[in-house]
């Protein structure tokens, strides 16, 4: 429980609504593609079947339209197996998202997604790989001070782990830097408590020495 709770919580940074594909002669189509993501979005925290019943309709739709290539839905997928420690399937569609963005030029939803299989190494202790993904994703949009916020918190996270505390604490004042500026209350706190933390292991530290 606790573990899924570190995961819907590390997530819950990187989840917000994407602006979608836009097609005016399909109108319809799209808004269902988009009630039904919008559906899957509300429920991957505590109903993963409702969510992922949701995002296969989302599917069908798109099959039915002839959507070959709809970046959204394999964003969805991977968030959803994120959010229920299933990782691999988790990285696939991250992937397949990645590759999907990358052809629709959208340099945020690629930019999500590499934070996104960031997040995978970090679940599973490959922190220096994590890094690596999160400087993908920050190289992307460097000026998104909102989606900043998130990347540098969890890049700190992972300077943690690996107890290199003077980069933990340059990425923590960096994320805190951009948090105010988006205004991301959220974030904001979890900053705080991981600069406690931090104090907490330099103290630790010191005395050690």
């Amino acid at each position: 429980m606790i573990l899924k709770f570190l995961r819907v919580s590390s997530f819950v940074l990187l989840m917000s609504s994407f602006h979608g594909f836009c097609d005016p002669e399909v109108s319809t189509s799209n808004d269902s593609i988009q009630y039904y993501l919008e559906q899957a979005k509300q429920k991957y925290q505590d109903n993963f079947q409702e969510a992922l019943v949701s995002t296969q309709l989302v599917e069908k739709i798109a099959v039915k339209n002839n959507y070959d290539d709809v970046p959204e839905i394999n964003f969805t997928y991977a968030s959803l197996f994120y959010v229920n420690g299933n990782y691999s399937n988790s990285l696939k569609y991250f992937l397949k998202a990645v590759s999907g963005f990358k052809n629709h030029n959208d340099v945020v939803g690629e930019s999500k997604s590499y934070a996104g299989i960031g997040l995978i190494q970090q679940a599973i202790d490959r922190h220096e790989v994590a890094i690596l993904y999160f400087d993908k994703a920050i190289s992307l949009i460097e000026d998104d001070k909102f989606l900043l916020s998130s990347y540098y918190f969890n890049k700190s996270i992972s300077y943690l782990e690996l107890h290199n505390l003077r980069k933990a604490k340059q990425f923590l004042d960096r994320s805190h830097k951009f948090a105010v500026e988006s205004n991301r209350k959220g974030v904001l706190h979890k900053i705080q408590n991981r600069k406690a933390q931090l104090l907490f292991l330099e103290r630790k530290f010191e005395k050690s020495k």
